[in-house]
């Protein structure tokens, strides 16, 4: 009988950004070396796919060449044709020269397809597996040193501290964020100002719009700022947690209204353009609703971190609430 002569590689995991990059380079190191023409390399959505043109995809001889590559995307939505393809790759008779790369956000550990693809290698020839968890700070700041020296700019080990206090662990918007930040420095050392100039003054607008929103009680507005800050890339976690902190900033401002902003920054030990608008929006709440609004914040942060939450549900939530 014919042995495996495929390989089948796993990358999984909540950091898209990283594990994405790593299906790009295999794709385009099999081109490079082994398919300039292209002619082997194919990509196909999985969550949507029908079994029989799936097998056709994988069963596929390699044309004028020794190997094919195929990447499959989120096979584990595809309830319906999961064990069909489970049954179908543990066949001894597939024996193309196949290299299988699929590719996982979040699968659930107790399946059948994410044991299989994570498992031992002998029931599927040579096996690489990648899970690709969210980075640390410390290895986030080494990320973010090591992406601007690829895109041929420096930056300030400061700086690098201050976007990581601003945008989190999300890599998709650090991307976009150091894009911008390299143009607009073009070539020269990236500073902490630049980052509080560019990147947090657009994130503040956005929450303070937010907090104005909800404290006039406009769903609508609010609704949509929720909306541009998810489409942008943010997590409904991280928002949540900007806002708890703006929330906070609010109760401790509530004291010193009458005060200069440059006075209060100082006592708060806060940059001055926050407290400016911190100022301007403790005017519009009395204590007790302050104290209320943080509440809830603090309840739906916890019960986010001990429940499974669908992500409209806490929109919804935070609306209603707040």
């Amino acid at each position: 009988m014919l042995r495996y002569q495929r390989m089948i590689i796993y990358l999984y995991g909540e950091d898209t950004f990283r594990s994405k990059q790593k299906l790009r380079k295999f794709k385009e190191k099999f081109i490079r070396e082994r398919d300039n023409s292209k002619l082997n390399t194919a990509e196909v959505d999985g969550s949507n796919i029908e079994l029989g043109e799936l097998k056709q995809q994988i069963t596929a001889m390699p044309f004028l060449a020794e190997k094919r590559f195929l990447a499959i995307s989120n096979l584990s939505e595809n309830k319906k044709i999961t064990d069909e393809v489970l049954e179908f790759l543990a066949e001894e008779k597939m024996h193309q020269d196949v290299i299988l790369i699929f590719w996982e956000e979040t699968p659930d550990s107790r399946s059948k397809l994410h044991k299989f693809l994570s498992g031992p290698p002998a029931q599927a020839g040579q096996q690489h597996v990648q899970e690709f968890k969210p980075l640390d700070d410390g290895a986030l700041g080494h990320w973010i040193l090591e992406e601007v020296k690829k895109r041929g700019g420096a930056i300030n080990p400061l700086a690098v501290w201050t976007l990581i206090s601003y945008v989190g662990n999300n890599l998709w918007q650090l991307s976009n964020e150091l894009d911008k930040l390299l143009a607009f420095k073009n070539k020269k050392e990236i500073q902490k100002e630049d980052v509080e100039e560019l990147v947090r003054t657009k994130f503040d607008d956005n929450i303070f719009g937010l907090v104005d929103a909800l404290g006039n009680k406009n769903k609508k507005i609010a609704v949509k700022l929720l909306d541009n800050q998810l489409a942008f890339g943010s997590p409904i976690s991280y928002i949540i947690s900007m806002l708890i902190r703006q929330y906070r900033i609010l109760l401790q401002t509530q004291e010193y209204i009458g005060e200069t902003s440059d006075t209060v920054a100082r006592k708060l030990k806060l940059h001055p353009f926050v407290i400016k608008k911190a100022l301007v929006q403790a005017r519009r709440y009395n204590f007790e609703e302050l104290k209320k609004i943080y509440r809830e914040l603090l309840k739906i942060d916890k019960e986010m971190k001990n429940t499974s939450w669908d992500l409209e549900l806490m929109v919804d939530l935070l609306i209603a609430r707040v």
